[in-house]
């Protein structure tokens, strides 16, 4: 235990607790920041400035109350991820998103994106989500220094699929 009482050392761990410290201390609580939003998500801080976020999250919600599709295709980055529960679809063009609207921008989803607010985003690494992540958008471009666009739309993106059935497969008879 002796190597660790060196001088050196022990000045570079008191830096490090010191670091730390302040890390602690600037975090959520001493911002004022909410600890954890809606939904129990936590926050992250953002890598990307927060008010464009809020503000992309406006005009998506605009657009989508006006229910003015072609806004909300300017607002999608191409190709779009959307998740059916079962398989992804990529949505190459503005075309195709428009052609797939109705099955996409379900009641749901409208609800979702409505009631969704700056407390609700949560960010990683991946980009910028809310309603548990049915939606997902990121910045776009070279070196994401681009505008945020929709990303990812997930479940459900067509009608409800009827359950499998549960019959049984006949037993074949012994030999």
């Amino acid at each position: 235990m002796r190597h660790l009482c060196r001088p050196v050392r022990s000045s570079l761990c008191a830096r490090l607790v010191a670091g730390l410290a302040a890390v602690v201390a600037s975090g959520p609580a001493a911002t004022g920041r909410a600890q954890a939003p809606a939904r129990g998500l936590p926050v992250v801080a953002a890598q990307t400035d927060s008010a464009d976020a809020v503000a992309f999250l406006d005009t998506l919600q605009t657009a989508v109350a006006r229910d003015d599709r072609r806004a909300v295709a300017a607002l999608v980055a191409y190709p779009a991820r959307l998740w059916d529960g079962r398989r992804t679809q990529r949505v190459r063009s503005v075309g195709a998103f428009l052609h797939v609207y109705p099955q996409v921008m379900s009641n749901g989803l409208r609800r979702d994106v409505a009631a969704a607010t700056a407390d609700s985003l949560f960010t990683n690494w991946q980009g910028v989500m809310f309603a548990r992540g049915r939606v997902w958008f990121r910045r776009t471009g070279a070196r994401s220094a681009g505008p945020y666009r929709v990303v990812t739309i997930n479940a459900p993106v067509s009608a409800p699929r009827a359950a499998p059935s549960r019959a049984r497969r006949p037993t074949p008879a012994p030999l």
